[in-house]
């Protein structure tokens, strides 16, 4: 099949892909699962559940279809995509094991014949991708300089931060703390039975020799708990170890810009923002923190007693605390007190994101000055 051919095949799947996408991918995790369930230690099975991941890479298969004659004007989504993959250690063995489900998965969604050219032209497609993905994730590998993905680490001391937000100070149990860049974030393996899981959390303290930091909210919606931050909140203890990945992640501080940073967050996502924030305070380089949250007491004591610099607070319940704002994080309030030149990092909820980006851009803000952490498919609705 030669280039021209595969690209019409697989364009003409677009429209199926945009029709039954999310049922491919729904019978590709059922086929997965059921032919390799050690697998489940590696995907978030929360994220089964709910249909965040099926859906995530629905849109991403489009997104790859909708692109197939320039794959590489998805640089971005694909060096964010291969930071999480290193981050839970996917391996390049698992893609032929990826290929092979998802193919199947297309074939039986579609009723294709085995022989229909579409499949031969999505395996010649996948192939190439898998190859890319391997060659970033190899060079993300060599650039952090672990042998193992995973290395274990000693829980130092654990701090409450709220009644919600606890942080865990963790060194590794040999060796040294690994440089990071402010805003990456780590993956950790917890033990929680049936399966080990594996779940990222944000860097909330800029690098130190002694300690890596992360602070985790205890996630509860409706009855569901969030498993990986109950686990940490419930089990993990101070002198516990723990198995952890390196540092990974593109949501950082951009280092080439001479315009001042102003951090938007909302609840837990003030994580990445307040590594960030510690930087430029070391570093004697302004800068304006605003962060939304519940109520007071649901505000985390690193934004209050971390940084040189004093938070602007929104709060959607009424606070008896005089320099606080009343409500969700409203910044046509406060925008006389904004920075010409700002660069703005955003992290939250997508809700709450959606917003700020939607502000900031009637206002004219350039999109290569609109920074945010979402982590999610190839087509992100933010942009």
């Amino acid at each position: 099949m030669n280039q021209n051919e595969l690209v019409e095949q697989i364009t003409a799947t677009v429209p199926l892909l945009e029709a039954h996408g999310l049922d491919i991918t729904k019978n590709f995790y059922k086929k997965l699962f059921q032919a390799h369930p050690a697998l489940q230690n590696v995907f978030n099975m929360s994220h089964q559940r709910s249909g965040i991941q099926p859906l995530a890479l629905a849109q991403s298969v489009l997104a790859y279809a909708k692109n197939i004659e320039n794959p590489m004007a998805l640089s971005k989504a694909i060096e964010l995509i291969a930071h999480k993959h290193v981050s839970v250690g996917v391996t390049p063995e698992q893609y032929p094991i990826v290929g092979k489900f998802l193919l199947e998965a297309i074939k039986d969604t579609l009723s294709l014949d085995d022989d229909h050219p579409a499949l031969n032209a999505w395996g010649i497609a996948f192939q190439g991708l898998a190859e890319v993905f391997i060659q970033v994730e190899s060079d993300l590998r060599q650039k952090q300089g672990w042998s193992e993905d995973f290395i274990p680490f000693k829980v130092e001391k654990t701090v409450d931060e709220s009644e919600q937000v606890r942080s865990f100070y963790l060194s590794p149990v040999s060796g040294d703390v690994p440089k990071f860049a402010p805003g990456q974030y780590i993956s950790l393996k917890l033990d929680a039975k049936p399966y080990t899981l594996t779940r990222q959390y944000s860097l909330s303290h800029k690098w130190n020799p002694e300690f890596l930091r992360i602070s985790v909210k205890r996630e509860q919606i409706n009855e569901h708990k969030g498993q990986g931050s109950h686990t940490l909140h419930e089990s993990i203890k101070e002198g516990d170890e723990i198995l952890c990945s390196r540092p990974s992640g593109e949501f950082i501080l951009n280092p080439h810009r001479d315009s001042t940073p102003v951090f938007l967050s909302a609840g837990i996502g003030l994580t990445p923002l307040i590594s960030m924030a510690q930087q430029l305070d070391s570093l004697d380089h302004n800068y304006m923190f605003i962060h939304a949250d519940r109520n007071w007491s649901s505000v985390p004591k690193i934004l209050l007693n971390d940084l040189k610099e004093k938070p602007t607070i929104f709060l959607e319940e009424d606070s008896n605390e005089k320099e606080t704002l009343k409500g969700y994080m409203n910044l046509e309030s406060i925008k006389d007190s904004l920075p010409q030149d700002a660069e703005y990092y955003i992290c939250g909820p997508k809700v709450f994101m959606k917003a700020q980006v939607d502000f900031l851009k009637s206002r004219g803000v350039p999109s290569d000055h609109i920074n945010f952490e979402y982590f999610s498919s190839f087509e992100g609705d933010l942009n």
